[in-house]
């Protein structure tokens, strides 16, 4: 709950300053930065668990297995095609 909160609050804190115009845009109520600062506030506050179950599943190995899917097992192949080294 702590992590949800301070989160929240240090987007909100970026979305603010956006509208107040200290980021690449002018200042103003219509702020496409502060606009998506609020988006992403929203976000977090209310798909937080979600998000923290997405990321709770890369630790129980699903992204090492599909890293050794896509990268090998770490064995090297040869480019001849086949045989051994010796």
């Amino acid at each position: 709950m702590a992590g949800r909160l301070i989160t929240t609050i240090a987007i909100l804190a970026f979305a603010v300053l956006a509208f107040f115009g200290f980021g690449p845009t002018e200042a103003g109520p219509f702020n496409s930065f502060g606009i998506c600062f609020l988006g992403l506030a929203v976000l977090i506050w209310f798909a937080w668990r979600p998000m923290i179950a997405g990321l709770s599943q890369s630790r129980t190995g699903a992204i090492d297995a599909f890293a050794r899917n896509i990268l090998g097992d770490g064995a090297r192949k040869s480019s001849s095609g086949g045989g051994s080294n010796s």
